[in-house]
């Protein structure tokens, strides 16, 4: 393996720390990204790190984190608020981006997508019903066809958090201020991407199905006020272009996750469901 973490809270008396443990080159430069986005205002700062003797060339890092809330926690207790959206969303603005043209990032979602359907197709298929592995197929090819009529023209290219879900978004009510705390190991990623994640929180149900709780259809979800508000913000700042982009990276990031869940078949059920319907409706807008 090049790369992996494990995380974990910890806590001393009032500091309350998040503790990543990795190893390889690709958890060096997600290292490297923890630091960047603190220079950047836009992370929690390194209280510790460094090798773990215990083990062979592993790496750890422990963030501290204080007097903010994780996104995805507001969002569970109903308590989430539009300022705090708000915060998550001006977070992502401050991230510094390059405009160069026709960026091929069509290339690395078509790669990514395919590398997950391939290791779904190489797993035990027994392990989810024939239903529900027919739901995965079904989403797999519509976000596959999806993704072939993208225009993938002046997309904002950078440094972005990389998983931006609304688990790893913490804000500080007071402040309206948001920490990204756990980034992907990516150089460079489009801008859609991360929206594309946050759309995935709201709109395909991620942390509720995470956390165990009841899913609300993802076609309900398109007229929750956390949606609406999350289009109609992408749009503000980004422009229409933008908003059509991370419904894509929404719909592959949907399809990626299923490799991930074959162990757990509700889950599996739930995000194959959900990537199904985001695919079929990307379909449907674009006709």
């Amino acid at each position: 393996m090049n790369s992996g973490t494990i995380n974990a809270w910890v806590s001393d008396g009032d500091r309350r720390g998040f503790l990543k443990v990795g190893f390889g080159q690709g958890f060096h430069t997600e290292s490297l990204r923890v630091r960047e986005l603190y220079l950047l205002g836009l992370g929690p700062p390194v209280l510790a790190s460094g090798t773990l003797t215990d083990f062979d060339a592993h790496y750890y890092l422990t963030l501290e984190i204080v007097d903010h809330e994780p996104l995805d926690q507001l969002l569970l207790d109903g308590s989430l608020s539009t300022a705090d959206l708000d915060a998550a969303i001006s977070g992502l603005c401050r991230v510094p981006l390059t405009y160069d043209g026709f960026v091929a990032h069509e290339i690395a979602y078509v790669e990514r997508l395919s590398q997950r359907w391939a290791e779904l197709l190489t797993a035990t298929r027994g392990q989810v019903s024939d239903v529900t592995f027919r739901t995965a197929n079904e989403a797999f090819e519509n976000v596959a066809a999806a993704l072939s009529a993208v225009s993938w023209a002046h997309l904002g290219r950078g440094p972005v958090p990389g998983d931006a879900h609304f688990g790893n978004i913490w804000v500080n009510r007071s402040t309206r201020s948001a920490l990204f705390v756990d980034p992907a190991s990516f150089d460079e990623l489009p801008i859609s991407y991360d929206l594309g994640k946050l759309l995935q929180s709201v709109h395909l149900g991620y942390d509720r199905i995470m956390s165990g709780g009841e899913p609300v259809d993802s076609s309900a979800n398109r007229h929750s006020w956390q949606y609406r508000w999350i289009c109609s913000e992408i749009v503000n700042r980004w422009g229409v272009g933008a908003l059509s982009d991370a419904l894509v990276a929404e719909s592959v990031h949907a399809v990626c996750l299923l490799p991930h869940h074959l162990h757990e078949p509700e889950r599996f059920a739930l995000l194959a469901q959900g990537a199904l319907d985001v695919g079929k409706q990307l379909l449907a807008d674009r006709s």
